[in-house]
């Protein structure tokens, strides 16, 4: 076969060109699909750079897929993680660092303009020599809108999508044995109704997993994605339809003890495709019409924590090129 290629930078049509209907609908939409809640024929495979590095760099996915792994170190460890505490642990002890290093962190203040001033910026008042904008794309349109056109034009047309999730606590007793050694599952999308993913989290993250039998189990289930936005729905009928589509999945009715129910509005940014020529395009803008004006986030180059980590970092070498800093 010729060599794979990108050009379509469509993660659908790769996959059906490269691999068939049956592996694209059953196995990489769902997965592709879960991660990103992405309509994988309208997703970039800028977003998905395992498979975009694959495409570009081997003549073959599978064989590039064969080397990859071969050439992986062995698992050290689980392959999920995240602080026992939650998430947001992340952002608070990354906020005492800084105050801790005289750093001021203002929050709860809304920034509606920011305004060129000499050699800086003016933000609320404030002056500073570069700001970095780490806000959702359609957030950042209005803010760049009258400094860059062209970048505020091309970030107001970034899409989101927003997904639904449930999680419930099972009775121990109503959950299955061999249940316990899985992580979840995927839903493919041509037997979707609006669950699209379930987790067994007590399975899957070491911080819920009960100690005796008697401790029941965590199921945290995932509704809607991009062209289902189920976020305007009302509790009731987003319970009862999970409940009754992951009992069917399973074989049994569920009677959850607790539940909790979370809405993620606009939360998933979709890369369309042509996405990195559009981040690209932005770029350039912002460094001509507005020097000094950063973007990073997950609207850009990446939706997971590592991504956006990387972006941060990119954005205060930016920044400190910029400003002459030297940083150590």
């Amino acid at each position: 076969m010729p060599a794979t290629g990108v050009g379509a930078d469509s993660v659908g049509r790769l996959i059906r060109h490269r691999f068939g209907k049956q592996v694209h609908e059953r196995l990489v939409d769902p997965l592709v699909g879960s991660i990103y809640a992405a309509d994988t024929d309208r997703f970039s495979l800028s977003g998905v750079t395992q498979i975009l590095d694959l495409a570009a760099n081997n003549r073959s996915l599978l064989i590039g897929a064969r080397r990859a792994r071969r050439k992986a170190p062995p698992a050290a460890g689980p392959i999920f993680g995240a602080p026992s505490t939650g998430m947001a642990t992340l952002t608070n002890t990354l906020a005492q660092s800084l105050r801790a290093s005289g750093v001021t962190i203002t929050t709860g203040c809304r920034v509606e303009s920011i305004h060129r001033s000499g050699t800086g910026w003016l933000v609320n008042g404030e002056f500073a020599d570069a700001v970095v904008l780490a806000t959702p794309a359609k957030t950042t349109a209005p803010l760049v809108a009258p400094l860059s056109p062209d970048a505020g034009a091309t970030l107001a047309k970034f899409d989101h999508a927003g997904v639904v999730m449930l999680t419930i606590a099972l009775p121990g007793d109503n959950w299955p044995a061999d249940y316990t050694k899985r992580s979840g599952y995927l839903v493919p999308k041509p037997v979707q109704k609006w669950v699209t993913a379930t987790s067994f989290a007590s399975s899957k993250w070491a911080h819920w997993q009960p100690k005796t039998p008697e401790d029941g189990v965590i199921l945290r289930i995932s509704l809607g994605r991009d062209g289902l936005d189920l976020t305007d729905q009302p509790d009731d009928k987003l319970i009862n339809a999970a409940l009754s589509e992951v009992g069917t999945h399973v074989g049994f009715d569920l009677q959850p003890t607790e539940y909790r129910l979370t809405r993620w509005p606009a939360a998933f940014p979709q890369y369309r495709p042509g996405h990195a020529k559009r981040v690209l395009g932005i770029e350039t803008a912002l460094a001509t019409d507005a020097p000094g004006i950063f973007v990073c986030g997950a609207s850009y180059k990446g939706i997971g924590i590592p991504a956006c980590i990387q972006q941060a970092n990119s954005s205060a070498q930016g920044v400190a090129k910029y400003i002459g800093v030297v940083l150590s």
